[in-house]
């Protein structure tokens, strides 16, 4: 979670769980620390889902690759900029 003074303006908080969703503590504390945070995304076995009175998105695992994607550093592209796609 990245933070620009008091609030979470650029970053979502992510949790990630091997089984069920469970109370998701942490991710509900940051969310109440920063309330001007976005939203907060879950990894885990459950389909995909949105909450959004409680402003967060279930996604199944096999989606973390593609969720992060576009955030490659440069030396983590291939040589010429391209991501090989």
């Amino acid at each position: 979670m990245r933070q620009s003074g008091s609030a979470c303006s650029v970053w979502l908080t992510v949790e990630v769980k091997s089984g069920a969703a469970g109370r998701l503590r942490s991710l509900h504390l940051a969310l109440q620390t920063y309330p001007n945070c976005p939203g907060g995304l879950v990894f885990s076995s459950a389909p995909y889902d949105v909450l959004r009175g409680h402003k967060l998105a279930f996604l199944p695992l096999y989606f973390a690759y593609a969720a992060t994607k576009s955030h490659a550093t440069p030396q983590a592209q291939a040589p010429g900029g391209s991501d090989g796609a």
